[in-house]
């Protein structure tokens, strides 16, 4: 009984079918993530001031991100995000150890621009930085 006309020769073409259906699924599954319809945009959380403890935090409000609050305890500080879609972001530090007369700056940037910068003296107020709702993309 030799030949190709036993079970064995058709468990044989069904095995290599079915692997061939495997590769060419596996085939259109990559590792790497489809590109995106537009590049994405990136905003930088910065702080600069009397190097030291410090009490900061930034939230990230925005479409695809939602709220995200970060937090901070060291100057000086930058952190860059992914921002996807429309983002309000906020920015605010305090300092409790500075030598009176610091300067204390924070700034938050997109792709580069800054949208907005605040700078104040040390003892006062916390300096606080809100941009306005900005597209990105």
């Amino acid at each position: 009984m030799g030949g190709r006309t036993g079970v064995g020769w058709r468990r044989g073409r069904v095995g290599l079918a079915a692997s061939g259906v495997l590769l060419v699924a596996l085939a259109g599954c990559s590792s790497d993530p489809a590109p995106p319809d537009e590049p994405l945009s990136y905003l930088e959380f910065a702080a600069e001031g009397p190097s030291g403890p410090v009490v900061g935090a930034y939230v990230l409000q925005g479409e695809l991100p939602g709220n995200e609050m970060r937090s901070f305890d060291t100057l000086p500080f930058r952190d860059e995000v992914p921002a996807p879609g429309e983002v309000a972001p906020k920015m605010r530090i305090s300092v409790a150890d500075a030598p009176e007369g610091s300067r204390l700056t924070c700034r938050i940037s997109l792709d580069g621009r800054v949208l907005v910068e605040n700078t104040a003296s040390v003892p006062g107020p916390d300096v606080e930085c809100v941009a306005p709702p900005t597209s990105t993309g």
